[in-house]
């Protein structure tokens, strides 16, 4: 399994695989979130021509993963990270998360950030493993918050959402 930048290509499989690594959102008891409308594909087509979202995938093979990414206040923001079903388990995650992290040193980004669930075990306390630390709603920058206001929005429990942060 190779980690590379998305292709032409690879574009039109993100939904789908989004929608199928959601599923495991049901085990928690957060069947909306699992039912929710994946990212629009053109959203993913315009995140793809700014040169940020990362593949996992073998030599040839449709993407088992992938990160889609966006710079946020001056720091580059994990926007999606999904995980086919069939590959879940095999760092793929992580492997996709620490070459983004590599990316993002490469280009002086000062911090990664990401929004995510607090207590989702693969969520909130995977990415603190990773070494990501909560930030404080008042350190948030008023692109960081437009993110928040979305999710709370689409009817997200805000007190279940955080950002967590780390050097590159």
């Amino acid at each position: 399994m190779q980690i590379r930048q998305s292709k032409d290509d690879d574009v039109s499989y993100l939904p789908e695989l989004e929608q199928r690594a959601g599923a495991i959102f049901r085990s928690v008891g957060l069947d909306d979130v699992a039912d929710s409308d994946p990212i629009p594909i053109e959203t993913f087509f315009e995140i793809h021509a700014n040169g940020l979202i990362w593949i996992a995938a073998e030599e040839d093979g449709p993407p088992a993963g992938f990160l889609a990414a966006k710079i946020l206040d001056g720091c580059a923001y994990i926007h999606e990270v999904s995980v086919d079903p069939a590959h879940q388990g095999k760092k793929i995650g992580n492997r996709l998360i620490q070459t983004f992290c590599a990316w993002a040193k490469g280009r002086g980004y000062p911090l990664v950030t990401l929004s995510t669930f607090r207590s989702v075990p693969w969520n909130g306390p995977y990415y603190a493993k990773l070494g990501f630390e909560e930030i404080e709603g008042s350190a948030l920058g008023p692109n960081h918050v437009a993110v928040r206001q979305g999710e709370i929005d689409s009817g997200l429990d805000a007190a279940e959402r955080i950002f967590m942060q780390r050097k590159p």
